[in-house]
């Protein structure tokens, strides 16, 4: 995977100083508020991003 990536993977969904959207949705921490358009397109193209990597098989 590139480097950058990563660090949008690291810094949305893991990263305590990004949004760290995976425990705060895992754990119901999220207001209904949070929810806005730009946070679910953020959320939504990072999915598809993952989804469309080509893996290599070795």
């Amino acid at each position: 995977m590139e480097p950058d990536l990563l660090f949008m993977i690291e810094f949305i969904m893991v990263d305590q100083l990004g949004y760290y959207f995976r425990n705060n949705i895992a754990h119901g921490l999220l207001e209904l508020s949070a929810f806005r358009k730009s946070t679910c397109l953020m959320v939504s193209c990072l999915f598809f991003i993952v989804t469309c990597i080509k893996w290599k098989h070795e």
